[in-house]
């Protein structure tokens, strides 16, 4: 008996051994090669800005990012940036994993992410063309970008042979506020009678309890060859998010990317042309003084509109020159819209996809009709595999 057990072992062996070997197929596989030896990178951005007032000159170590990445298993990777701004601590700008796999052809991810709205919020800041982001984005989406934590599906489709893709994110919230936006103060008197007006701080909302409490982020977008050299996308975004107590906020987006490139000299020449708009609608609850308590403002629904076009041209194999133009209004001012225009040229010298060099001139409209002129140069250096961006 003992010995038929023994017989029986032993002839298991080699089946077990090609189990296992076939388990762990998927190792050296070429796509999944760096499963056990994530891509890492680190990305940093030198600034030299000279503006108006002292605050907006500078020359910084603006930011600095690691990147951690690689696949998980066939079903699935993780992508991790760790950021170090200028001035602020350590923080994950972004952490999330993607499963690939699923069935209906469906892809999802799950983490803190920047949500699939428009076309330049799935960029991080300093990856954006040009030396700054567009007024829109930062006024409409907040400086960081739309990103929040939560889940997201996605599915490609081809219908009459043109590529579209349909997503759909349930995030905690839509990112951060309005930087422009005025923060609540109050007017206080110290016991020597003077009058000073300080920051109130604002208590954050309570944990969402409803479905409509969380943030509703949803896009579809559509692309096609126009000729061998041109093709053309187009893009219409959605946002929503209502928690209950708190300030409402909507956001409708549009977006238009032309390409064109020669095949003969995709090295040389190629043109990006680019457009976006976001409308938005906020909804501000009654204001009350944070000392007296006495009634200041009614609720207000404050419905803005911003927009920015983008052409880049690239005129050599090394050399990119480019202008944005941007129009901004006010997101959350309920005295009105207050917009603000801005034309930025810029020129770019790529050695190689590992560093560039922007030059960039920015003059600004103020709502008081004055006008800013800002100057900067951005050095940006990339080291290791930084992967790519979204197409």
């Amino acid at each position: 008996m003992r010995n038929s057990v023994a017989i029986a072992f032993i002839l298991a062996l080699p089946v077990a051994a090609v189990d296992a070997q076939e388990s762990a197929s998927w190792l050296r596989s070429r796509t999944l090669a760096n499963a056990l030896n994530p891509r890492i990178s680190v990305l940093g951005h030198v600034i030299a800005q000279s503006g108006p007032t002292r605050a907006e000159t500078d020359l910084a170590l603006q930011e600095v990012e690691l990147g951690l990445q690689s696949e998980i298993d066939p079903y699935g990777r993780a992508d991790f940036f760790i950021a170090k701004p200028h001035g602020e601590g350590v923080e994950i700008e972004e952490g999330y994993f993607t499963l690939t796999s699923l069935p209906a052809g469906l892809q999802a991810r799950g983490g803190k992410f920047l949500a699939s709205f428009g076309k330049l919020n799935m960029l991080h800041r300093f990856e954006r063309p040009g030396v700054n982001s567009p007024l829109v984005l930062d006024r409409f989406l907040g400086p960081e970008g739309l990103v929040g934590t939560g889940g997201e599906l996605a599915r490609v489709l081809a219908p009459f042979g043109i590529f579209t893709e349909l997503s759909y994110a349930f995030l905690q919230d839509l990112g951060e506020a309005d930087p422009e936006a005025e923060a609540a103060t109050a007017t206080v008197i110290d016991a020597n009678g003077n009058t000073a007006t300080v920051p109130i701080h604002e208590e954050q909302a309570a944990a969402p309890r409803r479905a409509r409490d969380y943030a509703h982020v949803a896009r579809a977008r559509a692309y096609s060859d126009l000729t061998d050299a041109a093709n053309i996308e187009l893009g219409v975004s959605g946002a929503s998010h209502q928690p209950t107590g708190a300030l409402h906020r909507r956001l409708l987006g549009a977006d238009v990317t032309l390409r064109w490139r020669r095949p003969e000299q995709s090295q040389y020449r190629g043109l990006i042309w680019r457009s976006e708009m976001i409308w938005s609608r906020r909804v501000l609850p009654a204001e009350f003084d944070a000392v007296s308590g006495a009634f200041v403002d009614d609720p207000a629904r404050i419905d803005r509109r911003s927009l920015y076009s983008l052409l880049e041209f690239q005129v050599d194999r090394r050399w990119f020159v480019g202008v944005r133009a941007d129009y901004a209004e006010q997101a959350s001012a309920r005295a009105g819209r207050a917009p603000t225009r801005a034309l930025a040229p810029f020129v770019m010298f790529s050695p190689s996809e590992f560093q560039r060099l922007t030059a960039q001139y920015d003059a600004r409209v103020r709502p008081s009709g004055s006008t800013d002129h800002l100057a900067a140069l951005k050095w940006t250096v990339v080291l290791g595999p930084h992967g790519a961006h979204p197409f």
